[in-house]
């Protein structure tokens, strides 16, 4: 059994610590990694954040967002990744990570890896900033609001506003301990998921009219076209939450949301209900996640990658 006082005691012996989290980065991330190196911070230790691509513009709402970096030329003591267990799941960062010479992983997703001395990794929680609360309530850790608001984001999000399966009384009882440090789910609301730029309206009405189905409407989906996104004009982090829309099908089992970021890679997010794992068929595409939500990058043409997805999926659904 892992035991949370000694993950903490070795997190905080370190003079320097580097976190990383995955590329596309959701509220989760963000939020669990910003949080982890706010109260670091507040305690003495040098700890920065690191980031392959930007932050998406629906979480500049949160604090300490200017402080995530895209490179270093400074070492750490630790390297930590949060809401992944991977190197390969960070991209460009992972060098700093990888050359620290102790290594941590706090994360709730399949498949559930070996990377890092210092890990902790919980598959049935609801988000990385509910596995970082063990962390935080075992040891009594103190924090301001500001790390509350942070935590609450990964909360919010990554159990769609407490409305997912992965939501537990646990779940719950963490988001009222984060409203009785100021927290509130209210912002997070407003900001990722109310307010959308006229683009992104446009494109969630041209993703729910062209909707393609298969296996007798059991999977659904839609795949852009950079050429087809850029019309729309809108940006990366504003395609988010576009597989849910597409799950609400009745009778669909499995939501499938490509989309072209440049020529020749395409973005996977899979969606599903609870009788579908679709983290099958995404870790055999080199992706992985959750049994109702996974995700993978592909190395092809839009085309190509419609056909792939569609099909690895549809393997998975007969067997």
């Amino acid at each position: 059994m892992t035991d949370l006082r000694d993950i903490w005691k070795g997190i905080t012996s370190a003079e320097s610590v580097a976190i990383a989290f995955h590329v596309s980065p959701d509220g989760d991330a963000l939020g669990s990694s910003l949080a982890l190196a706010r109260i670091l911070r507040s305690m003495g230790i040098r700890a920065e954040v690191f980031s392959q691509d930007e932050v998406p513009e629906s979480y500049l709402f949160m604090p300490d967002v200017d402080k995530v970096r895209s490179d270093s030329r400074d070492t750490f003591d630790l390297g930590i990744l949060m809401d992944c267990n991977s190197l390969s799941r960070v991209g460009a960062v992972a060098p700093i990570i990888e050359a620290c010479p102790l290594h941590g992983c706090i994360d709730h997703h399949l498949p559930n890896e070996t990377f890092g001395e210092l890990r902790y990794v919980r598959e049935k929680a609801s988000s990385a900033v509910e596995v970082l609360m063990d962390i935080l309530t075992a040891n009594n850790v103190e924090y301001d609001a500001d790390t509350a608001k942070l935590l609450m984001t990964g909360l919010v999000t990554d159990t769609g506003v407490f409305r997912f399966s992965n939501v537990s009384a646990l779940t719950l009882r963490y988001a009222a301990a984060l409203m009785d440090h100021g927290a509130s789910a209210e912002p997070v609301v407003h900001y990722v998921y109310e307010s959308r730029s006229l683009g992104a309206l446009k494109l969630q009405g041209y993703v729910l009219s062209n909707i393609k189905t298969a296996c007798d409407g059991k999977i659904a989906w839609v795949a852009l076209s950079k050429e087809l996104l850029d019309s729309f004009g809108v940006g990366e982090g504003e395609t988010s939450g576009v597989g849910d829309h597409i799950r609400k099908l009745k009778g669909c089992k499995a939501a499938l949301f490509m989309r072209e970021t440049e020529k020749g890679k395409v973005k996977v997010s899979l969606r599903s209900r609870e009788d579908f794992d679709v983290s099958k068929p995404a870790n055999i595409l080199g992706g992985g996640g959750h049994v109702c939500a996974s995700g993978c990058t592909l190395d092809m043409p839009i085309d190509e990658a419609e056909k792939v997805v569609v099909a690895e999926v549809a393997r998975w659904m007969d067997s």
